[in-house]
């Protein structure tokens, strides 16, 4: 059984972006005013996150429903100029899956470095109870390990070479076949292309 313990703005879960997800419930939890958390339609039973914008601005908040909760979710996203009970909130964002998909929002002109407020309401009183996750989307998702070309001062700028931090093995000093044939047709500057 679950019990609201983010009742309120001030009392909201605090949500890292790109940390673990979070289980939340609205079970127990109490109604808010719409004229003071704008909202689309009759807040019932609803609950609080808080986050802090990453640096890119980008956010992407999504719920996904677990065996306890009996119906429907709908989210909101909120800024509220400045602290927790500074009413009314100004709303960014808003989803309702209306029993389809678990909702999910996505902004990606959020302001770096502020705090932003998450609503998590059960439509027409359902409990929504889940797993709520806060990532960037616009965060650079370069895999690891992966040899980068950059250029280097030893050779003119227009020459890429490897990454000497991603790739110590020394290259090879012939041709390097069919790969490097195409390599060549796009750089045809490298140093070893005929």
């Amino acid at each position: 059984s679950f019990s609201c313990t983010s009742d309120s703005p001030c009392d909201a879960l605090q949500a890292i972006v790109g940390g673990d997800a979070i289980l939340v419930s609205t079970s127990g939890c109490s109604p808010e005013d719409v004229a003071l958390v704008p909202f689309p339609s009759t807040i019932e039973n609803s609950a609080w996150l808080t986050f802090v914008a990453p640096d890119s601005g980008c956010i992407s908040i999504d719920f996904d429903q677990e065996t306890g909760g009996d119906g429907d979710a709908e989210m909101g996203l909120f800024s509220s100029g400045g602290t927790c009970s500074d009413f009314p909130f100004v709303r960014l964002n808003y989803n309702d899956d209306r029993g389809s998909i678990d909702p999910q929002i996505t902004n990606l002109d959020l302001t770096p470095g502020e705090r932003y407020y998450v609503m998590l309401d059960g439509v027409f009183g359902d409990i929504a109870t889940g797993f709520i996750t806060f990532s960037d989307p616009c965060m650079d998702e370069t895999p690891t390990g992966v040899p980068t070309m950059v250029p280097t001062t030893s050779r003119p700028s227009s020459t890429p070479t490897l990454n000497p931090t991603t790739s110590s093995t020394p290259q090879p000093t012939r041709f390097c076949g069919a790969f490097c044939q195409f390599l060549c047709s796009v750089l045809p500057e490298l140093p070893r292309c005929p």
